[in-house]
């Protein structure tokens, strides 16, 4: 009995996770946000938006009708692009990033970025995967 109880809470905690992520409006998603989204996805239509508030911050998720995932931070700031085996536009990403990029992977598509304080992390196209510093210093290449 007690196993069940234990088994009963687990799986209701879990939902319960689950249930502070919760589908939100456009005009919901901060101002920041939406002007990323129609800058560099113009051509794009957003299908779903959701907001994450299972933490003391929010974040927020941005599905587009071409399956590109964009995660954003309380503030609106992009926190992750992910093209789902596509590439993905690049006006958005650091100069000194694109410079390296280019100069040595000049066919180099790039699918997916993510940034956090004090790295990114960019994949192509290829299998690839590049680690920046913050400021866009080449770190590490794991493929």
């Amino acid at each position: 009995m007690v196993k069940m109880i234990l088994i009963l809470s687990l799986i209701l905690s879990g939902l319960g996770l689950n249930a502070q992520e919760k589908t939100i409006d456009e005009w919901e998603l901060p101002r920041t946000a939406r002007d990323f989204i129609s800058k560099n996805f113009s051509e794009q239509k957003i299908v779903r938006l959701t907001r994450d508030d299972k933490r003391n911050d929010k974040e927020y998720e941005a599905v587009l009708n071409n399956a590109v995932k964009i995660e954003f931070d309380r503030l609106g700031y992009w926190k992750e692009v992910d093209g789902n085996d596509n590439a993905i536009p690049t006006q958005f990403i650091p100069s000194k990033i694109m410079g390296y990029i280019t100069e040595n992977y000049p066919s180099g598509k790039i699918e997916k970025i993510e940034k956090n304080r004090n790295r990114y992390k960019v994949e192509l196209l290829n299998g690839l995967e590049l680690k920046f510093d913050s400021k866009g210093k080449f770190l590490k290449l794991d493929d």
